[in-house]
Order: structure tokens, then C-alpha cells, then sequence
């Protein structure tokens, strides 16, 4: 029997969402014990249904399916997601004050990762290097950086995003914890 296909695509549909939902249920930090964290990762924020209603609106995510069910996801967020979740305000505000290529990054059109996720079940097998390969196709023209921020204890995320061309730019503290933050600069190689 042959494997199934993983499609990967724009989210179009409050099922996409709950799928995404889902995930971040499974994967939140504090549904995992410190050993899942260290073995598998974990995700950060645990974006409400209508949380992710508000996102999608404005940006809509990229998402990997596989038999109709969410497998993995990268959420889209811009500046105009202010208001959404309080970690992803502050994230935005610190990339505001940001120097990067002797260009105030505020000054610059730029697209965030508010959350990227595989399933458990899909892990190691370059979905999230498919999935910001779409995330890429779908809004180079309209940004020239692509960023997010990592907790640095999730090293699993940090080595994934480096594998898909992310760089980190800038290490901080955000409420006692040490994050990452790293841009992947698309201007290169257009």
C-alpha cells in the first residue's frame, strides 16, 4: 500500500482551524511532561478557535494535511495582529525596535510565524520544510523577512528553523525565559 500523500496548502476552512486547534492542544507545553519537551518539543502559545478565526482573517496559515486531518501548521501574523495574544503584541513590538542589515525592522515589510507544529506522528520527515517552502511560495512578494522567536530550551524548533533558512539574529528574555529570535531573509536568491 503506498504512503499517503501530504498535501500542503493555504488553511480555507474552520475545519483547517480546528485541525490547527487541535494540534496546539496536543503539543502546548503544559499538556507535556519536561521529558516530552526535551524528546519532541512544544508549542508556546495555546491560540483560542477564535483566536485563530482572527488570524486566518487577516493572514491565513499554511498547513499540512494528510487523510483531511491537520498534520502540521505555520501561523501567519503581521503588525495588524496586534490585539490577538499578549506574547505575540510583545514579540511584534521587540521586532519594531530592531536593527537588522542597517535597516530599522519596523521600517521593513515583514511576515511572523506566530506558531509552527508538526504532529507527533510526522516529525523527521521534513514536513516543516515543506510547509515553509509553501509558507515562502505564498508571501515572498509581499514581505522581504520572514521571523519568529524560539524558546531556546526547544532546540528541536531552533534546528528545524535553521535547516529551512532561518538565521538567529538576536537572543532575549521574555517573562524568565530565554528565546531565540530568528529571521529568514527571502530577498535572497528571488
Amino acid at each position: 500500500m503506498p504512503p499517503n500523500k501530504i498535501e500542503v496548502q493555504v488553511s480555507s476552512s474552520e475545519n483547517d482551524l480546528i485541525g490547527i486547534k487541535t494540534l496546539i492542544s496536543e503539543n502546548h507545553l503544559s499538556n507535556l511532561s519536561i521529558s516530552e519537551q526535551n524528546q519532541e518539543g512544544f508549542v508556546t502559545i495555546n491560540y483560542s478557535l477564535e483566536n485563530l478565526k482572527i488570524l486566518h482573517k487577516l493572514i491565513p496559515a499554511i498547513i499540512a494535511v494528510e487523510n483531511g486531518h491537520v498534520i502540521g501548521y505555520a501561523l501567519a501574523a503581521t503588525k495588524k495582529s496586534i490585539g490577538i495574544n499578549p506574547m505575540l503584541d510583545d514579540l511584534i513590538r521587540f521586532i519594531d525596535s530592531i536593527d537588522y542589515n542597517s535597516n530599522c525592522l519596523a521600517d521593513v515589510p515583514y511576515i511572523i510565524v506566530g506558531q509552527l507544529c508538526v504532529a507527533k506522528t510526522h516529525r523527521r520527515q521534513k514536513v516543516a520544510q515543506k510547509i515553509y517552502q509553501v509558507f515562502r511560495e505564498v508571501y515572498e512578494k509581499r514581505f522581504v523577512y520572514c521571523i519568529t522567536s524560539i524558546d531556546q530550551y526547544n532546540q528541536g524548533s531552533i534546528n528545524a528553523h535553521l535547516l529551512c533558512g532561518f538565521k538567529v539574529i538576536r537572543t532575549t528574555t521574555y517573562k524568565e525565559k530565554n528565546y531565540s529570535l530568528v529571521l529568514w531573509d527571502w530577498s535572497i536568491n528571488r
